[in-house]
This record gives structure tokens, sequence and C-alpha cells, in this order.
């Protein structure tokens, strides 16, 4: 029974792990700016390659967008 217990918690550790590590995002922020006048460019869409993940710029050109890992 306590060589049981021993690998039960292990299994449960393991799996544990795994599902933080694949369940982290991480958030990128910047300023779109104009590659001409350096001015900032507001209601740009900011996607990420290859997913459906995206934001618009604010006013100021800033963005915000929260990513998730693939």
């Amino acid at each position: 029974m306590n060589r049981f217990l021993k690998h039960f918690s292990a299994t449960i550790m393991a799996i544990s792990m795994s599902i933080f590590a694949f369940a982290q995002n991480s958030i990128i922020t910047g300023t779109v700016k104009s590659a001409t006048t350096k001015e900032t460019l507001s209601a740009v869409t900011v996607t990420v390659k290859g997913t459906n993940q995206g934001t618009f710029t604010s006013d100021k050109g800033n963005f915000k967008l929260n990513v998730r890992a693939t």
C-alpha cells in the first residue's frame, strides 16, 4: 500500500506540473509607429501570425496582447 501511494503521488505531481507548464500565457505590449514619420498610429490591428489572436492600438498607438501558449 505504501509503495502504491508513492507512485500515485508522483504521478499526480507530474500531471499537475505539466498542466501548469502548458497553461502559461505571455503579455506583449508595444507602440505602433509610422515607418516614415515616426508618429504613433491609432486603430491599427495587431495580430499573432498564424492565429486568430489580436487587438487594436489605442488612440496613442499602444497595444497590449495576452498571448496563449501553444
